[in-house]
C-alpha cells in the first residue's frame, strides 16, 4: 500500500512536508525540531494531509533561547492508514501523542 497524500507537518509559521505521496507504508519517520523564539514554552506540531488538518500534538519545553530546547517528532503509518504520531521532550520527560485512525 502507498501513502495517497503528503503528510506535512506544521510548526509554528513553518510547513515542513514529511513524508512525500507514495510513500509504501507501513512507515516510521523521526525528526528533530527546535523553538522559533526565545523563552518559548512549548512547541506545537499540526500533522497536515494534503491540504487538510489532521490533528495536533503539543509538549512543554524549558524556556531558553532560541533553538536550545529540543523535541524529537515521530510519525508511524500503518497498513490499514492508522496514524500515530508522538512529541517528546529532549529530557524525555515531557512527551505528548495522537493516534487517528483514517485513511492517508
Amino acid at each position: 500500500m502507498k501513502l495517497a497524500e503528503t503528510i506535512s507537518i506544521r510548526a509554528g509559521d513553518r510547513t515542513i512536508p514529511f513524508v512525500e505521496a507514495g510513500a509504501a507504508l507501513p512507515l516510521t519517520k523521526k525528526e528533530t525540531l527546535s523553538t522559533a523564539r526565545d523563552r518559548q514554552e512549548s512547541v506545537r506540531c499540526e500533522l497536515v494531509a494534503g491540504a487538510r488538518h489532521v490533528a495536533f500534538v503539543e509538549v512543554g519545553v524549558a524556556s531558553a533561547p532560541r533553538g536550545v530546547p529540543k523535541v524529537s517528532l515521530e510519525l508511524r503509518i500503518d497498513d490499514d492508514g492508522s496514524v500515530s504520531v508522538v512529541l517528546r521532550g529532549e529530557d524525555g520527560e515531557a512527551s505528548a501523542s495522537f493516534s487517528v485512525t483514517t485513511r492517508m
